[in-house]
């Protein structure tokens, strides 16, 4: 009987523990390079979040950016990315971001993730230097010259 009892009571204690572990965070393997960023994208923009509606720890959110500089497919001046799961990028408005972008099969959305090589422009220094070297930079449609 003991050992059933002691099988019960591990049995119980795991059963607890799953139940009250927290659920798993985005973990990313490891920062990619420029160039790896810069080819897993379909697009790559330099832009400013002007607004954020919606929260990433509930349905997602998407933020509104004004697009200063883009590479490998143009964009509109003004474009929303969209972001969800456990891996959003958390947009801040206010704040200016070398964003790498996925586009939805009909080309209507943006979409983005934490893992994706995101940063903030301050910090971005050694991949828009890669950008200006490999990228292929591309019109910003309805931006002034």
């Amino acid at each position: 009987m003991r050992p059933r009892g002691i099988a019960g009571w591990l049995s119980g204690i795991f059963l607890l523990l799953a139940l009250t572990a927290p659920a798993w965070a985005c973990r990313c393997p490891a920062e990619p390079s420029a160039a790896t960023a810069y080819q897993r994208a379909d697009v790559v923009v330099q832009a400013t979040v002007l607004a954020v509606q919606g929260d990433i720890n509930q349905d997602g959110a998407t933020a509104r950016l004004r697009v200063l500089r883009a590479w490998k497919r143009p964009v509109g001046a003004e474009i929303e990315v969209r972001t969800a799961t456990t891996c959003a990028f958390d947009f801040q408005s206010g704040t200016s971001y070398l964003l790498y972008l996925t586009v939805s099969a009909d080309g209507a959305q943006y979409s983005t993730k934490r893992c994706m090589g995101n940063q903030p422009l301050a910090g971005a220094g050694k991949a828009l230097d890669w950008l200006q070297r490999h990228g292929a930079p591309v019109s910003v449609e309805g931006r002034a010259p």
